[in-house]
């Protein structure tokens, strides 16, 4: 499942030797006739056969043996023909229980709880970023439990009542990304080759859509023509910090040995987060402004017609909305 899950499925179906055919992978997992293994206890981590295990470092030398981070597959292949369906791991500290038995899955997700483990809590980078920067409701987007469940269930009302109000400028936002796709990428036959890597104009067009659903409009970043230089860096900065959680998350030594890849994620971090406080602050006073001024307008028309009307400002107020309409 880990390695399913970091991707190395593609390194597993590669085919560069009979093991790592398909067939012959499905052909060693365990026979999903056998019986049930929720009768027989579980072994714990210090009971699980396991690599020998270093001082600090733990199993790490054996698992950059087996493949390390570029060979995921090979690495839980390995350990899955030499210690059966269930082994253990100990990367810097960190005890791991494996199980490559898709039957043990279910269970383990039940045995979890109401709040089963989310994807989310091993991303250690940005969890330390929001503790360090004291980020407590961005803290609990990565967390679990009833802190968890209530800051996702905030959302609900705008996905699934008011998607009329982002869905259209979602699709007004696409148009305009694929009109440019073509110039910005490959280049027009009279402007030369594109000016953006494709994976940079993916990044740019990924922003403009979530800057729509949260603002209501896009930067319009995938046109190089109107992109403001403080959107293309947050873009940027973004891009380059999920590039070195990537990495951080799978070659832990990274961290460790004091690469200047942390450190790199922190700046790029302080780079995206100090421009969406500039950003969202900027669209908050001017949402503010609108409201003050439009309650400013009502409350002076609704003046001038409660005096109209003889006094009664429902009469007025109903009139200025429209209540009174005969439709």
């Amino acid at each position: 499942l880990f390695a399913l899950l970091s991707g190395a499925s593609v390194e597993a179906f590669k085919n560069n030797g009979s093991s790592n055919k398909p067939q012959q992978r499905l052909t060693n997992l365990p026979s999903t006739t056998a019986p049930p293994l929720a009768t027989a206890p579980q072994p714990t981590v210090s009971e699980a056969p396991t690599p020998f295990k270093w001082p600090i470092v733990g199993t790490l030398p054996d698992f950059f043996w087996r493949g390390g981070v570029d060979g995921l597959a090979d690495v839980h292949e390995s350990m899955y023909k030499e210690y059966g369906s269930v082994y253990g791991m100990s990367l810097m500290g960190q005890d791991e229980l494996v199980f490559s038995d898709p039957r043990v899955f279910d269970q383990i997700l039940r045995k979890e709880g109401k709040f089963p483990i989310g994807g989310s809590e091993g991303v250690l980078t940005f969890i330390e970023y929001y503790e360090e920067n004291g980020m407590k409701h961005a803290m609990k987007g990565v967390s679990r439990g009833q802190d968890w469940k209530d800051w996702r269930s905030a959302l609900n009302p705008d996905l699934y009542v008011l998607w009329d109000t982002y869905l259209p400028g979602i699709a007004d936002t696409c148009s305009k990304i694929s009109e440019r796709a073509g110039r910005e990428v490959t280049g027009s036959t009279t402007a030369g080759p594109g000016t953006l890597h494709i994976s940079d104009f993916l990044s740019r067009a990924a922003f403009d859509m979530f800057h729509t659903v949260l603002y209501g409009e896009s930067t319009e970043t995938t046109n190089t023509e109107k992109a403001k230089q403080e959107d293309v860096e947050f873009v940027k900065a973004a891009k380059r910090a999920f590039d070195a959680t990537g990495t951080l998350m799978t070659n832990p030594l990274e961290k460790v040995m004091g690469s200047n890849l942390y450190k790199e994620f922190f700046v790029n971090m302080d780079t995206v987060a100090n421009s969406a406080k500039r950003s969202g602050t900027e669209r908050i006073k001017r949402a503010t402004d609108t409201m003050n001024k439009a309650s400013q307008q009502i409350e002076e028309t609704s003046e001038t017609t409660t005096n109209e009307k003889g006094g009664c400002p429902i009469a007025a107020i109903k009139d200025q909305v429209g209540l009174n309409r005969n439709k």
